[in-house]
């Protein structure tokens, strides 16, 4: 059928051996969906704590029951940002896509799957206005975000409770693929100057039409806070 199957060593994935370094044991997981990093982690050998963040009803549906057999997940139906209240947003045909900023025309051309086709209003609250209900003083914690353009919104609205935290892992546009969102190369040096060091780089989407590398998770770590 055209495919190779291969094991997969979840020893030799970045992330995992990152995490074991910096003793990671609480993960906020901002932009959940229907849960997909959760089980990523856990397929890699991470079995701490993770309060997984999501807005949109439909996929919170499908993660509240996936979590019910995640006694260490908590699901919390929210979308994070720099200010609390109501807002609306773009739910994609395929929900992953879902953003609060509009598509530009480049990733409409390359995932289809992106169109627009309905808004939802939802909650948003700040990072700083709930860390401290997930996270205590002892807590060594490691911050996912995955908003579709949102990231920095997500960054801004915790500037208190970033000093406690670790490690960020976060989406980056190569090129704008939503608009005014942050890309990367100006998310690196934002979050540089927050004092994360970029440590490792993960292609997440690609036009399959020309090649070009379209997103990238960065992984960043403060460098003199292992221990």
């Amino acid at each position: 059928m055209g495919l190779d199957v291969v094991r997969r060593d979840p020893l030799r994935d970045p992330l995992i051996k990152l995490i074991a370094k910096y003793r990671i044991d609480l993960v906020f997981d901002v932009g959940a969906n229907e849960g997909q990093y959760m089980r990523y982690l856990r397929e890699i050998g991470y079995m701490h704590r993770i309060v997984s963040f999501e807005p949109l009803s439909g996929p919170f549906a499908v993660l509240s029951r996936r979590v019910e057999s995640e006694p260490l997940v908590i699901a919390v139906n929210l979308a994070l940002g720099n200010r609390d209240g109501l807002d609306e947003i773009n739910v994609a045909k395929e929900s992953v896509f879902s953003s609060f900023l509009e598509l530009e025309p480049a990733l409409q051309h390359s995932k289809p799957q992106s169109m627009t086709i309905g808004r939802e209003t939802i909650q948003v609250r700040r990072l700083d206005a709930v860390f401290e209900d997930y996270a205590s003083q002892s807590d060594r914690v490691f911050l996912k975000i995955d908003t579709q353009g949102f990231e920095k919104c997500v960054l801004e609205g915790a500037t208190a409770s970033l000093g406690r935290i670790l490690g960020v892992q976060v989406e980056m546009s190569i090129i704008p693929l939503y608009g005014g969102e942050t890309v990367f190369g100006d998310m690196v040096p934002f979050l540089r100057v927050n004092g994360f060091e970029l440590m490792e780089l993960v292609p997440v989407a690609r036009d399959h039409q020309t090649g070009r590398l379209l997103q990238v998770d960065g992984i960043f770590f403060r460098l003199n806070e292992r221990r």
